[in-house]
């Protein structure tokens, strides 16, 4: 601990001691946040890359669309047979496929962009379902029907929009996994409002977490995947804490679990802890 000095008046004098060590505590919390930050970019990487089978789903669509109208355009230009309504109408079908699959990507794009200060006020709805969006694909590949239960009116949240959709799409991603080999496979994400809280919450009805599991869940490197490394969750957690809230874990009444966090409404700020 660094003393502090005063003058007769007691007025403290911030020697050369005190600035520097005001100077390392500030420079181990930028460090502290540098680190965090290539975490979660890292996590975002990783589960994209898991999401790769999605990703092609998605973008096939609308490039066989723009293969099929544009062969059709072809025909009926070499037939003979090219009424100008005709042609107008498929070639305005690919541009519209195209814009299409150039907003799938830029959606990709922006979810891996490395971390920034982008604080900004949000709709926690808008951010669920732009999460579920980039999750739509690869749940659907793995026979998971995804539901919304959304709060009609929701308040505003000042957050890292880019860092929250992280949280809700790994909370989505672990949720469909933990539904793997089970019959029923339906996952709700729902929003709710409490007294200066939103809240988000992402059920399974998977086959649940030991409780010995449960208690270590958010620690690095605890997992119950035969893959996986075990720090989606304690950087989700992180993020969460980083952005004044919290979030946990519970069990379902029947099958499955629940995972939930909440964020102060906008006004509370990064830096603010809920009572």
């Amino acid at each position: 601990m660094t003393a502090i000095m005063t003058d007769r008046a007691g007025n403290p004098l911030y020697g050369l001691g005190m600035v520097e060590d005001i100077t390392a505590r500030k420079q181990a919390e930028r460090e502290a946040q540098r680190h965090q930050a290539e975490l979660a970019h890292a996590m975002r990487v990783s589960t994209l890359g898991q999401m790769t089978a999605g990703l092609a789903h998605e973008l096939n669509q609308p490039l066989a669309a723009i293969v099929s109208y544009a062969r059709g355009c072809a025909y009926r230009m070499e037939s003979g047979a090219a009424p100008l309504p005709d042609l107008s109408y498929g070639i305005d079908q690919i541009v519209a496929q195209a814009l299409r699959a150039g907003e799938i990507v830029q959606r990709y794009r922006s979810f891996l962009r490395p971390d920034s200060s982008r604080f900004k006020q949000v709709d926690a709805n808008a951010l669920v379902r732009d999460a579920t969006s980039l999750a739509s694909s690869s749940a659907c590949e793995e026979g998971v029907a995804i539901r919304l239960e959304l709060a009609p009116v929701m308040p505003l949240i000042q957050v890292d929009s880019i860092q929250i959709e992280q949280v809700i799409l790994n909370l989505i991603r672990n949720g469909c996994e933990a539904m793997v080999g089970c019959r029923h496979r339906e996952l709700w994400v729902r929003t709710t409002i409490g007294t200066g809280m939103i809240e988000v919450a992402v059920e399974d009805a998977g086959n649940g977490i030991s409780e010995a599991v449960r208690d270590r869940l958010f620690e690095p490197f605890v997992t119950t995947k035969p893959n996986g490394l075990g720090m989606g969750l304690s950087i989700s957690r992180s993020i969460i804490e980083a952005h004044g809230g919290r979030l946990w874990a519970s069990p379902n009444a029947g099958r499955g679990t629940t995972f939930r966090f909440a964020l102060p409404v906008s006004g509370g700020g990064p830096g603010h802890h809920p009572s």
